[in-house]
């Protein structure tokens, strides 16, 4: 039975990853409402504790104070996107002759 347990926990973990953690102060989109899929614009203002490691308080554009997991909370896009180098783009030699 033990072995059972075991084999559904690695079939459950096989594609769980985890999230990157948030700073106090950081924007964020929280999704108010579970059941639906619509995300607001807010800021966390308390990061998890030692008797609550995986809640995020976070305070909503019009005021409200929420507490949530870290699955119900994305990172603005901003943040998301890493500035690459913009790489030159020559045209070929044949092409710059028939032009």
């Amino acid at each position: 039975m033990l072995a059972n347990k075991v084999k559904q926990a690695d079939y459950y973990n096989k594609s769980a990853r985890e999230l990157p953690p948030l700073r106090q102060n950081q924007a964020v989109y929280v999704q108010t409402n579970p059941e639906v899929n619509k995300w607001t614009h807010a800021f966390i203002s308390r990061t998890p504790t030692n008797t609550q490691p995986m809640s995020y308080t976070i305070k909503t554009e019009n005021g409200a104070e929420l507490r949530r997991n870290r699955c119900y909370i994305k990172r603005e896009a901003s943040e998301n996107i890493r500035e690459r180098p913009r790489r030159k783009i020559s045209r070929p030699q044949r092409l710059n002759e028939m032009i």
